[in-house]
């Protein structure tokens, strides 16, 4: 919890540009508040591996460029083919919430894709996701189930540290 608390000192104080008396208290308020309104209350902690990272960043990159040259291909040239919508359900394999928003919001960054809903529960999440262009739906679903692999890879859950009780 300091660690975080310090971080969002640290954010705060850089986006107000400079560190002055006012701006160091005001963080602690904005922090206090921060802390009190969303309490970490979920024991499941991530790994970074930071080559699973930038492999991740560049595989983004890369759906980003193809992506968008198929979004203007589609607006210049349009047919029923590419711009036919559908919405396609995806069940992840990991229960993670933080690698279903990763997934999710890869997907929404990418253009002619959307996530419009994700359902999760007690085991892994289901996103909706809304696609432009007539797409086969299970390569559709390989292709993000391989999204999750790479973010998989990218960040990892620990176990929650068990606590002894005195």
């Amino acid at each position: 919890m300091i660690v975080r608390c310090v971080a969002l000192v640290v954010i705060w104080l850089a986006l107000q540009g400079e560190v002055s008396v006012g701006n160091v208290v005001a963080s602690l308020v904005v922090v206090t508040v921060i802390i009190a309104l969303f309490p970490n209350t979920s024991d499941q902690r991530h790994t970074i591996h930071p080559w699973g990272t930038v492999a991740l960043v560049a595989f983004v990159l890369k759906s980003l460029i193809t992506s968008s040259w198929n979004v203007v291909v589609t607006v210049l040239r349009p047919t029923a083919e590419r711009t036919h919508t559908d919405v396609i359900a995806v069940e992840l394999t990991s229960s993670s919430r933080l690698v279903a928003t990763l997934v999710a919001n890869a997907i929404t960054l990418t253009p002619g894709t959307m996530t419009v809903d994700i359902r999760s529960g007690s085991g892994p999440a289901e996103l909706h996701v809304h696609v432009l262009g007539r797409v086969d739906a299970d390569e559709f679903r390989n292709e993000i189930l391989d999204l999750e692999r790479r973010v998989l890879a990218a960040i990892t859950l620990r176990a929650p540290a068990m606590r002894s009780r005195p």
